[in-house]
């Protein structure tokens, strides 16, 4: 079985981090990417500024290779936005030789299996390697062969539907005038948006961003923008968020911001509202949303409909194998009890995990990133890191390292004391919270010790 390759699916920040972990300890793995370049779904939304800074979003490994290049890790307290997260260091990570040489880009995995075993057969399979089909740009269908697989193809393409069933609402596919994630307001978006009302549905720090953005065209271009939940409107101060936004304050000061907003009456807010029917009137397009508020039919009608309810994971990708999964929010067994003791103890997101979370019976197969939290939101970037250097160790044979974890939640007190104590020193004040920066810290080679002058 080595001499096949370890796949990983997707070249978006923790599948480059999962290359160069591999690379690290002498595997050449094979990254599968179905967009044209590197990150594509970061490319997506590149016109959004991050909530978590650069310290949080870099892969130690990854680093570590691009500083042996004469690369400088940007200033680390910044926040960058995708584009910048894409071309300060995830394009010129993918350019790095080594790097490059594993890289096939425009090749979709439709599906992972077993070579000569389909789902019903039971044994020998960890005997045999997976096996891929991938199809490329081109229309040609081609397969791959694997002894290990890493699924790091996130959950961007897959959103969430508007509707409160989990299921689209009637009449909700193929509408024109309703937009998935954050859209653009730059350039053609201002046209889009501008002088139309807009519904903005969500309750998470994505939807908070667009109407922050959509409040902005309002100033000089009325029209109104509503702000619909499924629950109670976020506030400040009395939500869960409370804590996370603390540490992470950019978080904390959008919500803010929204909230004035909505106090001022420049948004309006819709809360506890269901949706179950959407048409479309007259010959401008206008949408009708019907549905249920705190148990009466309600009626709101909008020109533009932004939905951001989240994503889901595509499992269709994995239907031959034996995967086990939360039967929550569609995360692996270990990742799902996790989740739920956070939500147990108050907290928005869980604590970080190794390999022995993520693992699925069908040996050696690991979904990480994005994916590996199903449908939970709150997931960070160094957490999906941390997953990638468990499992690498554990697929390399170093048992001792896997069994490691070596983050800690954001919403724990890592550092043991206040800005100014030891490790904020070291690394600055948004190191504390960290527990593998603060270790790293003591090195003062590591690469993400080094400050720009």
């Amino acid at each position: 079985m080595n001499r096949f390759p370890v796949a990983v699916i997707g070249a978006g920040p923790v599948g480059l981090a999962a290359a160069c972990r591999l690379l690290e300890r002498g595997e050449t793995p094979l990254v599968l990417e179905a967009g044209c370049a590197a990150a594509a779904a970061v490319r997506e939304w590149g016109h959004v500024r991050m909530f978590s800074p650069w310290w949080m979003n870099v892969d130690l490994s990854a680093a570590a290779l691009l500083n042996k290049r004469g690369w400088r890790m940007p200033r680390q307290d910044a926040y960058p936005s995708g584009h910048e997260l894409v071309n300060e260091y995830l394009a010129p990570l993918a350019q790095v030789a080594e790097v490059a040489e594993c890289l096939h880009y425009n090749h979709r995995v439709v599906g992972v299996s077993r070579r000569g075993r389909d789902k019903l057969m039971m044994t020998g399979r960890a005997e045999v390697p997976f096996e891929l089909h991938v199809l490329l740009s081109s229309g040609e269908h081609r397969s791959f062969l694997a002894r290990a697989v890493i699924d790091a193809s996130g959950t961007w393409s897959t959103p969430n539907p508007a509707g409160q069933s989990g299921l689209p609402a009637v009449g909700e596919l193929g509408q024109p005038n309703i937009t998935y994630g954050i859209p653009d307001l730059r350039g053609d978006g201002v046209q889009r948006y501008a002088e139309r009302d807009t519904i903005v549905l969500g309750s998470g720090h994505s939807a908070i961003h667009v109407l922050l953005k959509l409040a902005e065209l309002r100033g000089s271009r009325p029209a109104s923008v509503t702000w619909v939940t499924r629950g109670a409107t976020p506030c400040v101060g009395t939500t869960p968020h409370a804590r996370m936004d603390q540490l992470l304050p950019e978080r904390g000061a959008a919500l803010s911001r929204a909230a004035l907003l909505v106090r001022t009456g420049t948004l309006k807010a819709v809360s506890h509202f269901g949706l179950n029917e959407i048409t479309q009137t007259g010959s401008a397009g206008r949408l009708l949303l019907r549905g249920a508020c705190r148990g009466t039919r309600a009626l709101l009608e909008a020109d533009r409909l932004i939905v951001c309810t989240g994503f889901r994971p595509d499992l269709a990708l994995l239907r031959e194998l034996h995967v086990e999964l939360d039967p929550w929010i569609e995360a692996s067994v270990g990742v799902g009890r996790l989740i739920r003791a956070a939500v147990t103890a108050g907290q928005r997101m869980p604590l970080p995990c190794g390999v022995g979370a993520l693992a699925h019976p069908e040996a050696n197969l690991f979904v990480l990133g994005m994916k590996s939290h199903g449908r939970a939101p709150n997931f960070f970037l160094f957490h999906g890191y941390e997953q990638v250097r468990s499992t690498v160790a554990w697929l390399c044979g170093d048992v001792e390292a896997a069994s490691r974890v070596e983050v800690d939640s954001l919403e724990g007190d890592v550092c043991g004391g206040p800005e100014g104590s030891s490790c904020c020193a070291s690394l600055g004040s948004a190191a504390c919270g960290n527990t593998y920066l603060v270790q790293e810290a003591q090195n003062a080679h590591h690469p993400l010790a080094r400050q720009n002058e």
